[in-house]
């Protein structure tokens, strides 16, 4: 199981610079604390992530969602620098 966190300056789509985390398993990758929005995807079935399960997620989506949650807010803070940043040195 890995665990990132990356830092996305703000930009011409983005008013804010925010921190995304992700969590990683053998099967699932999910994106987000929650006050971003969720992502899930299943890498058996969806390797190129191009289908989102937490979009409408069924009951085995929403227990796997409850099961990486905790893990990922236990690993990755999720708060954004508060020192300036230089974008053009990410």
């Amino acid at each position: 199981m890995g665990v990132a966190q990356v830092l996305r300056p703000a930009d011409d789509r983005l008013p804010e610079q925010v921190i995304g985390c992700s969590i990683r398993t053998d099967r699932y990758t999910e994106w987000g604390l929650g006050k971003d929005g969720v992502e899930l995807y299943d890498h058996h079935a969806d390797p190129n992530e191009f289908n989102n399960l937490a979009l409408q997620p069924d009951r085995k989506v929403a227990e796997v969602i409850k099961k990486l949650q905790p893990l990922l807010r236990s690993r990755a803070s999720g708060n954004t620098p508060a020192v300036p940043v230089n974008p053009k040195r990410l």
